[in-house]
């Protein structure tokens, strides 16, 4: 199975999905002032506020923690030679694709398929 990726393109994916990393562990260090500054609040308003800001932060962290382990899984593929194949039918992602999710485990065929049960269903 040939790749249509240079070493040059899956170089500078492997940076892109480095430095998307580097972003989302660095968003994922705790802000301990800002949670203390928080629970300082006594209003109800505040309260309320401040669950909600709190709900809003933990789907965030669990995003990034989903994401997080979708790009370290990326990186070694990349380093086993695997990247940029579906998972599905083997055949090559695409570049187009690869570079708007560099996380993408299935070419846009696949990906299409997997998600028609759930578009008939909505």
């Amino acid at each position: 199975m040939t790749h249509d990726l240079s070493p040059a393109t899956l170089a500078q994916l492997e940076q892109r999905i480095k430095a998307q990393l580097a972003e989302i562990e660095a968003r994922m260090e705790p802000s301990e002032a800002l949670e203390e500054s928080r629970s300082r609040l006594t209003d109800e308003l505040d309260r309320a506020t401040q669950h909600a800001d709190r709900q809003l932060a933990l789907k965030q962290a669990q995003h990034d923690k989903q994401l997080q382990t979708r790009l370290r899984a990326s990186l070694l593929r990349i380093s086993q030679g695997d990247y940029g194949y579906c998972q599905h039918c083997g055949d090559n992602i695409g570049l187009k694709r690869l570079e708007a999710r560099p996380d993408s485990l299935l070419c846009l065929n696949c990906q299409s398929l997997r998600e028609l049960p759930s578009r008939v269903r909505a």
